[in-house]
């Protein structure tokens, strides 16, 4: 068994140091950010589900498939052949993102679906990600079985993950985890891909004919009822978990 399987094995992810440490995308990592938060300022803030705890989806466009075949190029697909024993091409691969505004909120800790529809996650540091510019927090080893969220408060062990510029995580989409509060200067942004189990004989890429970078929503609607449940889970986030633990207890 290879390191990168046992470790994935054991904590629900792997950090690939440097992979996407390259010459030819010192443009690429600048111009996504300054076309990102060009897209955001635009944006009318009070209006976006989202804007309150400060993570906002982002879709890379042209960027996309810039970093797909640097992935590639990388040899991605040996890892992902290590992990799943499949190809990159029998996967359905969305092209996503995050952009971590600062001055906002923590999340909670929380999965990307549940064990019914598992799937790989691959994120790529296109900054630096420090302690203070809102790093993901895991708690490694909650991927192996699926557990109430009154019994995954009593584990302990929760790690940030800082990254350079050009590494990659790998992980679970059902390993807990959460967004950090971002309290440095800037926003934060994390480019990313999922790989789905496809769904036909051919492998669908989201990202192939769409070149606009897009800012949008996350979790919460952009209603009036959006934007209370939004408020309850940021300004009042302890009436958030106690009533997430009572629905546990009986679910």
């Amino acid at each position: 068994m290879s390191e990168i399987l046992k470790d994935f094995n054991e904590n629900g992810y792997v950090v690939l140091k440097g992979l996407l440490f390259n010459k030819n995308l010192i443009n690429p990592y600048k111009h996504l950010k300054e076309d990102i938060l060009l897209e955001s300022f635009k944006l009318k803030k009070d209006k976006i589900g989202g804007s309150l705890i400060g993570n906002l989806n982002v879709f890379p466009g042209k960027y996309s498939q810039i970093f797909f075949n640097a992935l590639l190029e990388a040899n991605l697909n040996k890892v992902i052949v290590d992990l799943t024993k499949k190809n990159i091409s029998e996967f359905d691969i969305s092209a996503v993102g995050n952009l971590n505004e600062q001055y906002k909120y923590n999340q909670h800790f929380h999965t990307d679906g549940n064990f019914t529809k598992k799937y790989l996650i691959v994120n790529i540091a296109t900054e630096d990600v420090s302690e203070v510019n809102g790093p993901l927090e895991i708690a490694p080893g909650t991927h192996k079985k699926e557990i109430p969220y009154w019994k995954f408060i009593f584990r302990k062990k929760r790690l940030k993950i800082k990254l350079l510029q050009g590494d990659v995580i790998i992980r679970s989409n059902v390993l807990w985890h959460r967004g950090t509060k971002n309290i440095s200067r800037n926003p934060r942004f994390m480019m990313g891909f999922l790989l789905i189990n496809k769904k036909d004989k051919l492998p669908e890429f989201n990202f192939h004919n769409n070149s606009e970078i897009k800012v949008f929503k996350n979790i919460f609607d952009s209603s009036a009822i959006g934007r209370i449940k939004e408020s309850f889970y940021t300004r009042f986030s302890y009436l958030h978990s106690t009533a997430r633990l009572f629905k546990s207890l009986f679910s």
